[in-house]
């Protein structure tokens, strides 16, 4: 289904005029617009009205927030921060040219499947560029007063889809970041945001009953498995998820119907990450009267001061102060938790209406990673995947005893496991576990579930001369023999994007005989 979006472009001659391609990902269960701006969920043509082109699950109709790319550093002597409608492709002559135009490959084609051209039953390709600077395409930076100021990068977007059941629930989206400009872009950080209404689609409830979604950020969950086991193992998922705050239950019956978006979305970042890098997941509530626009924000400290983001404490403005909510390494609390005071943990107090905006509102946020280091010609590989989840509700009445002082008796209520196994394939998919890539003898990490198990040896002895014969029990005892699973829960490190398929079709040829097909 399509939401409006106001991103309409100015037109002019076709010279210099970035040349906009779209797709559309729908061989899964989740169907969304991607274009070579960064733009996903987005489907628009510069001069042309723009339109959101998200649904999951696919054919119902219900609209779920799509992801952003961005990307932060510090160039030279000023800090810089670019995404959305600042980066842009070539013209459609300079990618003729560069050979940089769409691709679409699929490894439902034999050709490109066995010559290993495709991964995913959907692979779709971009490269677009944060380089251009014309005032008609990218938005002036009102807070440091001047045009957008480019990084300078190249960007390459593949995402993947299939459509098998174990991995039909998420797109991997893997950029190939390429520093095309003098100097090393240094501290830098790469942001996913996560904006947008989650509703029923038209025609539905949903369409008009904004402001109420919930999120929040996972960062440990019980590991999924695809065997039972007797030891219980935590995985760290680090993910951000958004859903309508009750599922919009139908008013008349109190229960859930067709227009009732009752998943979730999720973004969970799957480049590995070293120990001296820094998560950061930010989150912002707002409205057109400004009654509810909230962010959590850390108190000050000698090593990190507080800003006041330009005479706004909850909305960064500028290049530098967004730059600043990348970097922070901060992990908000969960929306949800808002009316509660965390000042105890170094937060500001809550706001006089926390409580109206705990239940549920119009929120966006982002979730950023860093430090990286790109010095002029290397490419930088980054991947997330995009991941959706049915029957996050599974009470319609879950909100019907909301009490903002205790969030978790909601947060209880809501079902994370369908989330936290398509989450969890999504890594698999990426990065396969106990899958050696690259031939370097290192398969990945593994855990090791010890276990002892019992065994009854019983002895019987039977006399055959009787009749009929007696059978007397002679010996009874009980041996424990220790078992230990090995479980790989990564891969070596190299990206795979494989999943597992099923073997490809036999090509058959039928020839008619008498009496019989051959």
């Amino acid at each position: 289904m399509n939401t409006n979006y106001n991103l309409t472009l100015q037109s002019r001659s076709s010279v210099g005029v970035p040349h906009v391609e779209n797709h559309i990902h729908d061989v899964g269960n989740i169907k969304v617009a991607v274009n070579n701006t960064s733009l996903i969920g987005i489907f628009f043509k510069p001069g042309e009205f723009a339109v959101g082109s998200r649904e999951y699950p696919k054919g119902t109709g219900h609209i779920y927030p799509a992801p952003v790319f961005f990307i932060g550093a510090i160039v030279g002597r000023d800090t810089l921060v670019s995404g959305g409608l600042e980066m842009w492709p070539g013209t459609e002559e300079a990618q003729e040219i560069s050979g940089e135009k769409l691709s679409v490959l699929s490894i439902d084609d034999p050709l490109q499947r066995d010559s290993l051209q495709a991964k995913s039953q959907q692979d779709i390709s971009f490269v677009y560029y944060d380089t251009l600077v014309d005032p008609q395409f990218t938005p002036f930076d009102n807070f440091l007063g001047r045009p957008h100021k480019p990084l300078p990068v190249r960007i390459k977007q593949t995402s993947y889809a299939w459509s098998f059941p174990h991995a039909e629930n998420f797109i991997l989206f893997d950029y190939q970041i390429t520093n095309i400009g003098l100097k090393t872009l240094k501290d830098v950080f790469i942001g996913i945001s996560f904006a947008g209404d989650v509703n029923g689609g038209e025609g539905g409830r949903g369409a008009v009953e904004f402001d109420d979604e919930q999120l929040g950020f996972l960062r440990h969950a019980p590991a999924f498995s695809l065997r039972e086991l007797e030891c219980e193992f935590f995985d760290m998922l680090d993910f951000v998820w958004v859903a309508d705050g009750d599922g919009d239950p139908n008013p008349a019956t109190g229960e859930f119907d067709q227009f009732s978006p009752t998943g979730a979305m999720s973004i969970r970042i799957l480049t590995p990450l070293t120990p001296d890098m820094k998560v950061s997941f930010n989150w912002s509530s707002s409205d057109l009267n400004h009654t509810f626009d909230f962010s959590p924000r850390k108190a000050g400290t000698v090593a990190r001061p507080f800003r006041n983001f330009g005479g706004d404490v909850h909305s960064p403005l500028g290049d530098h102060n967004i730059y600043y909510i990348m970097s922070s390494g901060e992990i908000d609390y969960d929306l949800a938790f808002t009316a509660i005071d965390h000042s105890q943990e170094g937060w500001l107090p809550p706001l006089p209406n926390a409580a109206d905006i705990a239940d549920g509102a119009s929120v966006s946020s982002q979730l950023a990673v860093g430090p990286f280091e790109l010095r002029p010609g290397e490419t930088l590989p980054f991947t997330f995947a995009y991941v959706g989840a049915e029957n996050f509700h599974t009470n319609p009445n879950n909100m019907q005893n909301w009490d903002p002082l205790n969030p978790q008796a909601y947060l209880d209520n809501l079902d994370f496991s369908d989330l936290i196994k398509n989450a969890t394939w999504a890594g698999w998919v990426y990065d396969n576990p106990g899958f050696d890539t690259n031939d370097d003898g290192f398969k990945g990490n593994f855990r090791v579930c010890k276990s002892d198990k019992a065994i009854v040896d019983t002895i019987f002895l039977i006399d055959t001369l009787a009749s009929p014969p007696e059978t007397t029990l002679a010996l009874d005892t009980l041996r424990i023999i220790a078992q230990a699973d090995t479980i790989f829960f990564t891969g070596d490190g190299v990206p795979d994007f494989r999943a597992a398929a099923p073997p490809p079709a036999p090509v058959v040829h039928i020839a008619p005989s008498v009496g019989k097909l051959i």
